[in-house]
């Protein structure tokens, strides 16, 4: 089961962090400013970013599906065309789901990578040690921007980007249930 299957399809039709846990996460826009939460949420809009606390987690909806954003992480919200929205991990760690009912493309970057969820289906991005990415569903493609290798990484395989060998690995079972 994933991090974020079963949860409700958003009543919104934009992209926005859902509750109002104060101090767990912050949402800032374009020009650095601090937007506190409001019910209903705030629409965030490329350029904005959201940034975890040291123990908190934001989740976040949008037209495509679902973001699990981890502790300690930054995220930049890009271009948001319904078709390929955009989405910049600075720091830290995400899921990323992509709802069966969207039909286009996500597209993670990091200061690495960029990384093409072309169907539904589930990743997780992580930059904590080293920037890895696993799938956990779904068309995947990781693209290294410093070396310029494009690889595509098959369903419950991770994969290191500092490998030069670009080797994708199996995702254990326990690994698979911890991250989901």
């Amino acid at each position: 089961a994933s991090a974020l299957h079963g949860t409700s399809p958003t009543q919104f039709d934009y992209i926005h962090v859902e509750g109002m846990e104060d101090g767990r996460y912050y949402q800032f826009d374009n020009k650095g400013i601090a937007i506190p939460q409001t019910d209903p949420p705030v629409r965030l809009l490329p350029g904005w970013i959201v940034l975890t606390s040291d123990d908190g987690t934001a989740s976040l909806r949008a037209p495509f599906g679902s973001i699990l954003l981890q502790p300690k992480s930054i995220l930049a919200i890009g271009k948001m065309p319904a078709d390929a929205p955009s989405l910049y991990l600075v720091t830290g760690s995400a899921n990323f789901v992509v709802d069966k009912d969207f039909h286009g493309k996500l597209i993670v970057s990091t200061p690495v990578s960029i990384y093409e969820l072309s169907s539904p289906g589930e990743i997780f991005v992580t930059s904590d040690l080293s920037e890895l990415v696993f799938s956990l569903g779904g068309k995947l493609s990781a693209s290294n921007t410093i070396t310029r290798q494009t690889t595509h990484i098959t369903e419950f395989n991770y994969l290191n980007m500092a490998d030069p060998l670009i080797h994708e690995k199996p995702i254990s079972r326990q690994t698979y249930d911890r991250m989901s």
